[in-house]
């Protein structure tokens, strides 16, 4: 499902409630700078948060709670300016 563009910035922590058990989700290019709400979404496969405004390591703690997130676009966040950044990413959330 995509909702590219849609605004968003306000928490999403309700979104389970209406995506149930969505496999891709596509939040690119909105406001969001946490990703809260969204680690309730266990069946999450694929999860694309580029262009967004995270800023933190931190802010993507609760994605490590997803057994099946395997791809994750977080490219064009100010968190990509960090050192290491890859390299962080791929050890704090288990992912290949």
């Amino acid at each position: 499902m995509s909702m590219t563009l849609c605004l968003l910035h306000s928490s999403l922590n309700d979104i389970y409630m209406y995506l149930g058990n969505i496999k891709e989700l596509i939040l690119s290019g909105n406001d969001l700078s946490s990703t809260q709400g969204l680690d309730r979404l266990y069946s999450l496969e694929r999860l694309s948060l580029d262009e967004n405004k995270i800023q933190h390591l931190s802010d993507l703690s609760s994605l490590a709670k997803l057994p099946f997130l395997m791809n994750l676009d977080i490219k064009d966040n100010p968190l990509e300016r960090a050192g290491k950044f890859f390299t962080c990413i791929k050890r704090f959330l288990h992912v290949r």
